[in-house]
């Protein structure tokens, strides 16, 4: 079971609302000694959630993921770095910075789900406007953690790559109250197989995400697919994608947002919630497809982000992915 720091506060909080978390309590002063996630493999009844808020991690260089809640395995980062950051509140937390590296972590469930919501906290820590490269920056979902999305060669991935491919802009804007990024282009669904990444449509337009440190962009995933037979099977995957457009990327979102969106259920894989709505925004896109698993099993949470400082760097706030079914 994961043990828990006092800097995980927002996401113990978060969890113990949720009914997804229990307390032992230990001596006179009434202190928590162990917090834990109620998952089938404590003897509890959540099994369906796997969370990450990065405040209990160290700061500094990381190569391990072991923190959070929910998840059986640890994950894998290249070009991690955990730093510590002051919200829009005053208050402190952290965040996981990324410089062309990416991020792995196996769902505790494997690829046994047929519908996924992932949520994410995150911005791009830079100023000044700079184009996508030729090398995807993605988020989504990948086969194991060694092959994965942003490798040179891919096992197999399906999820979100940031616009259409080499070229597009994401302009550095000043706004009323904070700067931010202005994507030029819509954010394209793709798969990716060894090294080709293929494009199969495209989301929403008008994203959005703040550069001002101390704020929170929001984005969310949800893919669906139907009960299939074996891995070769072709079966239609069902994306959407929802992310901060202008009217809410200024607005002063908090880490736990994430698990508020985890709270609602999706009446369709292309309904938008009304949580989605009020804290995301609508700038939203849908697409179906047929996929297969034949090059490997969709079995992990993966963002790849190919940038350096020299563009800016992608800062996680936090990130957590729902089995709905």
């Amino acid at each position: 079971m994961p043990n828990f720091k006092i800097t995980d506060l927002p996401l113990v909080t978060s969890l113990l609302e949720a009914g997804e978390m229990e307390c032992a309590q230990s001596g006179a002063s009434g202190r928590f000694n162990t917090v834990q996630l109620r998952s089938a493999a404590n003897g509890g009844i959540v099994d369906d959630l796997a969370v990450d808020y990065f405040d209990a991690y160290p700061a500094g260089a990381l190569a391990s993921l072991t923190g959070g809640a929910g998840w059986v395995n640890n994950g894998v980062l290249t070009g991690g770095t955990i730093v510590s950051r002051t919200g829009a509140d005053g208050r402190t937390f952290k965040a996981l910075q990324i410089s062309n590296g990416q991020f792995g972590r196996r769902m505790p469930w494997g690829n046994k789900w047929n519908k996924l919501k992932l949520a994410i906290a995150w911005r791009l820590n830079g100023g000044a406007s700079f184009n996508t490269t030729a090398t995807d920056a993605l988020l989504g979902i990948c086969s194991g953690t060694v092959n994965m999305g942003g490798s040179a060669l891919t096992d197999n991935f399906i999820g979100l790559r940031w616009g259409s491919g080499a070229g597009d802009g994401i302009t550095f804007t000043a706004g009323t109250l904070i700067n931010f990024y202005n994507m030029s282009t819509a954010f394209r669904i793709v798969t990716r197989r060894a090294a080709v990444t293929t494009a199969i449509g495209s989301g929403g337009s008008g994203h959005r995400l703040p550069a001002t440190e101390g704020y929170h962009g929001l984005m969310v995933y949800n893919v669906w697919r139907p009960v299939f037979l074996n891995a070769a099977s072709s079966v239609t995957y069902t994306h959407m994608e929802v992310s901060n457009d202008a009217a809410e990327v200024e607005l002063m979102h908090q880490q736990n947002a994430v698990m508020r969106i985890m709270e609602d259920t999706n009446n369709t894989a292309t309904t938008v919630t009304a949580t989605e709505s009020a804290i995301v925004g609508t700038s939203a896109g849908s697409i179906g497809s047929a996929f297969d698993e034949s090059t490997g099993i969709l079995d992990t949470v993966n963002v790849s982000w190919p940038f350096t400082v020299a563009n800016a760097l992608l800062e996680i706030n936090a990130i957590a992915i729902r089995k709905i079914s």
